[in-house]
């Protein structure tokens, strides 16, 4: 109390005190002291200064007053000055933290915060200590004032913020919750965290991020009643928060069927169960490309600013919510996806049949896809085959393939989402060797904005090819970007635009002659003369036998001197009885050739100076397997 005392010193001053407070001290912190107070059964504090006093005069009084621990009304106890010309009063009242003050009314009492607040006593606890308290009101009045409320215990209670952050993709939707729980007054244990219809815990083990020593325990999965029991074995104590990361993931029905029209999905939103209260944020990744995002209902939630969450500014929706019963639905579309495909396909001829190579190359704008569809003729053989040519690109998941009335459909499915694939179709084509037309069959792809493509044709060693109505021709280099490459019987490469061309062969079987069971490569024959009439010669054979013997027949007059195979002495037999004919057995060998070398001796006719030598080479023969006996062919010879 600050007295203000003017005109002439004071004695004594008089402060009518409230009911049922307890007087527990008097003092004066200035230079004014007291020589004595008493109080009266009227309440009246009288207090008599040691000598008379003028100006400034602060008395500080302590009292007291119990409270019961029920709940019960409350009013401001006024201590009121007597003899004073004007009283005016500034009111604090502190609160402690276990209590609730609720109900305040007030009557001749001006609410304002004070500039600088002046020096107030803490209340005293019951055992003298000072109790801890905190401020609650700071007010002016004038005069005599009313200021009363209601006084309640606290109760133990939970504060949660839930910040929900939710990635869409095309398997299915995720969310990530960061939750943050504040304990009052008690320790808390254990949460119930509701969770929304379909969706399901991703990580076994929750992390607690606030206290290295903060333990959380997830008790299994979401139970029956779409709730998520989470223990804490060491408790979350007040003034001490704690910080939970869960994963959750959901796929709503027919999430995996083609989107045709836009799907609306509610946005989940969790709920920590008996908690006082609960706000958070609900935000949505950027989507994945060719998908776009609408708000279509947006309840007790507001769209917050991205500069209030820095690191959700990448985020296209962010909304913040105070009531756990707000509800935030998007409606997701997917953008019409523009094709462009290239297509090759290589046909080789064989003895029996056609094998046929297509190459699929599509280029995806606007949006991803998964699926792809072409068109074959009507009459392809139903076991084909289909992959990805390139193994940075998206395989081949499955196929099908059903009859149309422009051929044979067939569906792919990738293993994911993309803007560039790869595809490599592989069968086989029979035909037959009538000389008629063998029509090609050509891949269409499907639902595309703009195609083109190349083709190839292989011949074959035994057969005559001759290409009907061919469309453009072009260079070979122009197939380097696909995977399959033609062979050296390369008979043209063509290309077309969007129109398939009609592309015939006339294939036709040329006559077939067998091969003998042994060829000559070279034969290298060297003769030395003499005038006496004498002839030795060396002969030596390049063979590519597929037999297991050969018979070396000898000119008229001829003796033998030698016969190698392979550089080591060979083993000769009489074939007949022809002392002329050798039987040359052929040992086993993994040499593609064999050497064959004969040396003999030849008479001839003497001469002087000039003369003419008649000589023959030997002859090389094998039986067929009728018994019939052939000549093996020479391709080269050289006679020195």
């Amino acid at each position: 109390i600050d007295f203000d005392i003017r005109h002439q010193p004071v004695e004594a001053c008089q402060v009518l005190l409230p009911e049922a407070f307890e007087l527990l001290d008097v003092t004066s912190p200035g230079a004014a002291t007291l020589s004595e107070w008493s109080l009266s059964a009227e309440r009246v504090l009288s207090m008599r200064f040691t000598t008379p006093q003028q100006g400034q005069v602060t008395l500080l009084l302590s009292l007291f007053r119990a409270q019961s621990d029920e709940q019960a009304p409350w009013s401001f106890p006024l201590c009121r000055p007597l003899g004073c010309q004007q009283v005016c009063y500034y009111p604090s009242v502190l609160i402690d933290p276990n209590l609730n003050l609720s109900g305040l009314q007030s009557d001749g009492v001006l609410h304002f915060p004070i500039a600088q607040a002046r020096p107030l006593p803490l209340p005293m606890a019951g055992d003298g200590a000072h109790a801890t308290a905190l401020p609650r009101v700071n007010a002016f009045a004038p005069g005599d004032f009313n200021l009363s409320g209601i006084v309640s215990k606290r109760t133990p209670a939970l504060d949660a913020t839930l910040d929900s952050t939710l990635t869409f993709s095309e398997d299915a939707m995720s969310c990530h919750v960061a939750i943050t729980l504040r304990a009052e007054l008690e320790a808390c244990f254990q949460i119930a965290l509701a969770v929304p219809d379909g969706w399901l815990l991703a990580n076994a083990g929750a992390r607690a991020a606030a206290s290295p020593d903060l333990e959380a325990q997830i008790a299994g999965q979401v139970n029956e009643r779409q709730e998520l029991i989470i223990r804490f074995p060491h408790g979350i104590w007040p003034d001490q928060p704690a910080q939970l990361a869960l994963d959750f993931t959901h796929t709503p029905p027919q999430w995996h069927d083609a989107w045709d029209a836009p799907r609306e999905q509610p946005f989940p939103v969790f709920r920590v169960l008996a908690a006082r209260e609960q706000q958070g944020t609900l935000a949505l990744r950027p989507l994945p490309h060719g998908f776009h995002a609408e708000v279509a209902l947006a309840e007790l939630c507001l769209a917050a600013q991205a500069a209030d969450f820095p690191e959700l500014r990448d985020c296209p929706f962010v909304y913040s919510y105070r009531d756990p019963a707000c509800r935030l639905s998007l409606s997701y579309r997917r953008a019409t996806p523009r094709l462009k495909a290239e297509t090759y396909s290589l046909f080789q001829v064989h003895s029996d049949h056609i094998a046929v190579t297509h190459e699929l190359q599509a280029g995806i704008d606007r949006a991803p896809l998964r699926e792809l569809s072409f068109l074959l003729p009507a009459g392809t053989p139903a076991s084909f085959s289909v992959v990805s040519a390139r193994p940075d690109l998206p395989g081949v998941k499955d196929y099908s393939q059903q009859d149309s009335a422009d051929g044979m459909l067939c569906k792919v499915i990738l293993d994911r989402e993309t803007t560039r694939a790869h595809l490599l179709v592989a069968y086989q084509l029979p035909f037959q060797h009538d000389g008629a037309k063998e029509p090609l069959p050509l891949i269409q792809a499907q639902g595309v904005a703009y195609q083109s493509g190349r083709i190839a044709i292989e011949g074959g060693a035994e057969l005559d090819v001759s290409i009907n109505d061919p469309p453009r021709k072009i260079d070979v280099g122009e197939l380097a970007p696909f995977a399959t490459q033609p062979g050296k019987r390369l008979l043209g490469v063509y290309a077309y635009t969007n129109e398939l061309p009609t592309l015939t062969l006339d294939i036709k079987r040329q006559a077939v002659h067998p091969l003998p069971a042994c060829l000559t490569a070279l034969c290298d024959a060297v003769m030395v003369l003499s005038p006496r009439g004498v002839a030795q010669l060396a002969v030596t054979y390049t063979l590519h036998p597929n037999l297991p013997a050969i018979t070396l027949r000898l000119p008229e007059d001829a003796t033998l001197w030698a016969i190698t195979l392979d550089g080591r002495p060979a083993t000769a037999q009489r074939a007949s009885n022809d002392v002329r004919e050798v039987l040359l057995p052929l040992p086993a060998t993994t040499q593609a050739q064999r050497k064959l070398s004969v040396i003999y001796e030849l008479p001839t006719a003497p001469f002087a100076l000039l003369g003419r030598v008649h000589a023959t080479l030997p002859q090389l023969c094998y039986h067929g397997s009728d018994g019939t006996p052939h000549n093996v062919p020479t391709a080269d010879l050289y006679w020195r």
